[in-house]
């Protein structure tokens, strides 16, 4: 059987937190960062093999977290998103196979249960003839496209999603879409956009609206609110 993996870019400074740190080193709750709650959510899945994390080359918070770091490779990261995941692709390659996959999660998405996150890794496993797939939300709101301040067009939006993270591929795929889109300087934003740049039409998976990402500080307090109701209801 194939091998699960994954990746969390984690390079990130996070300027928008106006922190005194990245935001992936702040706190969440029982004193929990952000990063150990994402990466506690992918270690946790018994049928994920290991992974990599991708951090900035003089992270100073990383070595003091409490988390299991036996199965985990840590790379420097790259200067952007994109850079970072490919470069936790590579250093994947010597024990992903073509036929492996990989999960792309952000560190700043630690929202997901395991329940949730195993049952997306399922679906698009057996999806049939299945490369892939993507967590998205439907756009529930009316859909403007706007330029210089001005609206333009109203946009369907049946036809919108929101992607989020974990984004599922096989490693063969997603390591040429990768290398082939940052070779022609291509404008990508998630793995989904560099998949559908060699021609394929990824799986959507209606994603949870508390998969949100952590992103300015409202971000965190909701966060800290809905993780504190989770654990009340436990």
């Amino acid at each position: 059987m194939a091998n699960i993996f994954f990746i969390i870019p984690a390079g990130g400074v996070g300027s928008r937190m106006q922190a005194d740190r990245p935001k992936q080193y702040l706190k969440l709750l029982d004193d929990q960062t952000v990063l150990e709650s994402t990466l506690n959510l992918v270690q946790s899945l018994e049928n994920i093999h290991s992974g990599t994390l991708g951090i900035s080359e003089n992270d100073a918070y990383f070595p003091i977290l409490n988390i299991p770091k036996d199965q985990l490779i840590t790379y420097s990261a790259g200067e952007t998103r994109s850079d970072t995941v490919f470069l936790g692709l590579k250093a994947l390659s010597n024990i992903a196979k073509p036929d492996d996959w990989i999960i792309v999660h952000d560190a700043a998405r630690p929202g997901l249960t395991h329940e949730e996150l195993e049952l997306f890794i399922t679906e698009v496993m057996y999806e049939e003839d299945s490369i892939g797939g993507i967590m998205a939300m439907p756009a529930v709101d009316t859909v403007k496209q706007v330029a210089h301040g001005q609206i333009t067009q109203t946009i369907d939006r049946e036809t919108i999603y929101l992607a989020q993270t974990p984004q599922m591929f096989r490693y063969q795929y997603l390591y040429q879409a990768y290398e082939e889109a940052l070779t022609k300087n291509l404008a990508i934003t998630d793995e989904a956009s560099a998949i559908e740049a060699l021609g394929y039409k990824p799986y959507i998976y209606q994603g949870y609206p508390h998969n949100f990402k952590i992103t300015h500080p409202t971000d965190l307090r909701l966060m800290r609110f809905l993780l504190e109701e989770r654990k009340l209801c436990e």
